[in-house]
């Protein structure tokens, strides 16, 4: 199942999304390229740029989850910059707001957070809008039931194996794993 593409800049975000969209500028048969500077209200230094990636018939632009992960929770602009072969126009900025992310813990690793995830999905407890997540870039809202059981199933298996990993390494009995040679001689 492939990604949903929109028609527009988002207006709201949670943190660690993915969201992609396409732009058809006018005069697109004299457009060189799309970009898009993201940037906050409250942070006037922080600037995320994006270039559209022509189809065609539009540019389409992506915010992987990697890029919106770490957003601190507030307002930002996302501008249109449109470079034509005689000369750029700027749109005018669309507001976003970007709300935290609630199940994100830094300290959880992602077979947990995709564990707690799909099992949030297939209870119907996953809040609307969270689309942080991706399994093989379909978020884990968008997975059909019966494949996020089988899913649920094999990130448990792995979580087990993070588990039981951590849980040596721990240990301070357990051994090194290292290989040591000696040589011994008799007096």
């Amino acid at each position: 199942m492939a990604a949903k593409i929109n028609n527009s800049a988002p207006e709201r975000l949670v943190a660690g999304d993915y969201y992609a969209w396409q732009t058809t500028p006018a005069g697109l048969e004299n457009v060189d390229s799309v970009s898009v500077s993201i940037k906050t209200t409250q942070n006037p230094g922080f600037a995320i740029l994006l270039h559209g990636v022509n189809q065609g018939d539009s540019f389409k632009f992506e915010l992987l989850g990697s890029y919106t992960e770490d957003l601190d929770p507030g307002n930002y602009v996302f501008t249109e910059s449109v470079l034509y072969d005689h000369g750029r126009e700027t749109g005018t900025g669309t507001a976003c707001v970007v709300v935290a992310n609630p199940f994100r813990d830094l300290k959880q690793s992602h077979t947990r957070k995709v564990v707690d995830l799909l099992q949030a999905h297939i209870e119907g407890r996953l809040p609307e809008g969270i689309e942080s997540t991706t399994v093989g870039n379909v978020p884990i809202s968008k997975i059909p039931l019966s494949e996020a059981v089988s899913l649920l199933d094999r990130y448990k298996n792995k979580l087990r194996e993070e588990d039981k990993k951590a849980a040596q390494e721990l240990d301070p009995n357990r051994a090194s794993g290292n290989i040591a040679k000696g040589f011994f001689t008799q007096n």
